[in-house]
């Protein structure tokens, strides 16, 4: 039989790419957020926070607000542990000002 995908194996995924490569597959990470859309899979905010961590992880705060803004886009639920994620990721790219923009809300 053929194994489904759906958002659990891509959450797994997506944080794998944190923890096997200290955010150096962030890349990756974001490919794997665009493979689970393009392939229809409904998620929650857990494959897309974990690739705010990835990039994070990585250094790349532009990528990290460009997925939560595409959670905003997609109505995709931004709670703490996004909003968390996301300002440490300003944080690690030393864009203070992209972060307190987002501490304020």
């Amino acid at each position: 039989s053929v194994l489904r995908l759906n958002a659990f194996h891509y959450s797994s995924a997506v944080s794998a790419c944190d923890q096997s490569s200290k955010g150096s597959s962030w890349d990756v990470a974001l490919d794997l957020i665009d493979r689970m859309v393009s392939a229809g899979i409904q998620a929650d905010n857990v494959p897309y926070n974990a690739a705010i961590s990835v990039c994070s992880s990585g250094s790349q705060w532009a990528a990290a607000l460009a997925v939560l803004a595409r959670m905003e886009a997609g109505n995709i639920c931004v709670d703490e542990v996004t909003c968390n994620a996301a300002i440490s990721a300003c944080g690690e790219g030393r864009q203070w000002q992209a972060a307190l923009a987002l501490f304020a809300g």
